[in-house]
């Protein structure tokens, strides 16, 4: 696009053109060249009368450019499209729309929903339901206007999110009619949601159905969900149940899922790191299972790693039934993250965690409850000192008072 000499712009010279500069009269009829001859540019004024420019305030910007249209040249341009006539046409519209019955104001909606859907495949329990909220309370509205024969005219691109809801809550009705209507297409994030939420009975159906998925993934789900009535019906339909389903089960803290998989599981393979990443995530029933049946695994990393977490109920059930002990990472961690209790704790009772340097981490990692602790209870250990070095010297001059007195009896008076 560029003006030529006559002042006007690119190609399409006869729709529009600069507007006259400044002191120059409007209302003029101007002619343009390459129009046809009847058309006339379209003035501010309808009078034949010139007045002046309009102006912003005072003076006009000189980067503002004003331009006419002419509308006479700009309409013959429509109407020599035969796409715009097509468009136009009242009974081709009427011809189409005879042969469609079209989406209603509730159908676009829900296709909208669909078409929104985001469904992480790395979060299966929380984010996937959470993203089904807003087809909660559309769906059901939709089928009970439409009823469920309606379901095939829907686009193929949405299918897939709407079996996915079924899986998630179960619903029986949309499976039937996917199933009834061949529309029932599977895949393997279908079958991980069938298994993460359980629904045995969707299970049980699709099965009869003769639809066929891996099971294995169905299981490990379950197992991971703590599912255990699906999982124990899996492996009575033939599906193994391994230690890996044992391990998954211990990871995520099932242990009901976790007892029956040690009850059923003979492949004899074991994961001795899976004691600690269950002390990690605070899975103080897995922790005592794991002891009682005295599984590998067991380590001063043990306590470590529940210490630096903050359980304090699985250090302390370490403390009471294990001889692992821990190491100085213990307090460390603790004091890191500012776990007081487990801080007091490991203070008390467990002498291998003590370390010189646990003040300095809780500065440099902003714990001030933590280095308040500290510094009361070095304030208690000098003045139990003193006491102590006084009692010391009356026991020597007093040879009376020296079955009353037997020595430091706890930690703190040692110090």
């Amino acid at each position: 696009m560029h003006l030529d000499s006559s002042g006007w712009r690119g190609s399409n010279a006869h729709l529009c053109r600069r507007a006259p500069p400044c002191g120059r009269t409007w209302g003029q009829k101007h002619r343009s060249r390459d129009s046809h001859p009847s058309s006339e540019l379209v003035t501010p004024s309808s009078s034949s009368t010139s007045t002046t420019m309009p102006r912003f305030g005072s003076t006009l910007p000189a980067q503002v450019e004003i331009l006419e249209i002419d509308i006479a040249a700009l309409d013959n341009l429509l109407r020599t499209d035969t796409t715009t006539h097509v468009l136009r046409s009242r009974d081709l519209v009427r011809a189409i729309t005879a042969y469609q019955t079209g989406c209603d104001e509730i159908s676009v909606t829900l296709l909208a929903i669909l078409r929104r859907l985001y469904l992480p495949r790395y979060d299966l329990h929380d984010s996937v339901p959470e993203a089904f909220v807003p087809l909660r309370h559309v769906l059901p509205w939709w089928l009970a206007k439409h009823a469920a024969d309606l379901l095939q005219r829907l686009p193929i691109d949405v299918r897939a999110p709407l079996l996915c809801y079924a899986m998630v809550h179960g619903h029986m009705c949309l499976l039937e009619t996917l199933v009834a209507t061949d529309q029932l297409q599977m895949d393997e994030l279908h079958w991980d949601l069938l298994g993460r939420h359980g629904h045995l009975k969707v299970l049980q159906f699709l099965l009869a159905a003769g639809v066929s998925g891996p099971l294995h993934l169905v299981l490990e789900n379950a197992a991971v969900a703590g599912h255990l009535s699906m999982v124990a019906y899996l492996h009575d339909i033939g599906v193994p149940v391994t230690s890996e389903t044992l391990i998954l089960a211990c990871v995520f803290g099932r242990i009901e899922v976790a007892q029956y998989a040690h009850d059923v599981a003979n492949d004899g393979i074991w994961d001795p790191e899976t004691v600690d990443c269950a002390a990690r995530r605070g899975h103080l029933n897995i922790v005592r299972f794991l002891h009682q049946f005295d599984y590998d695994g067991f380590s001063s990393s043990t306590m470590d790693v529940a210490a630096e977490h903050g359980h304090l109920e699985v250090v302390r059930f370490l403390h009471e039934h294990r001889f692992d002990g821990c190491s100085a990472a213990a307090m460390l961690g603790a004091v890191r993250y500012g776990h007081l209790e487990v801080v007091m704790f490991l203070d008390l009772h467990r002498p291998d965690a003590a370390t010189d340097n646990a003040v300095v981490v809780a500065m440099q990692h902003g714990q001030e409850h933590v280095i308040a602790y500290f510094q009361e209870e070095r304030k208690l250990k000098k003045r139990f000192s003193r006491i102590q070095k006084k009692v010391a010297v009356l026991v020597r001059s007093n040879d009376s008072m020296r079955h009353l007195y037997h020595g430091p009896k706890t930690k703190l008076c040692s110090a």
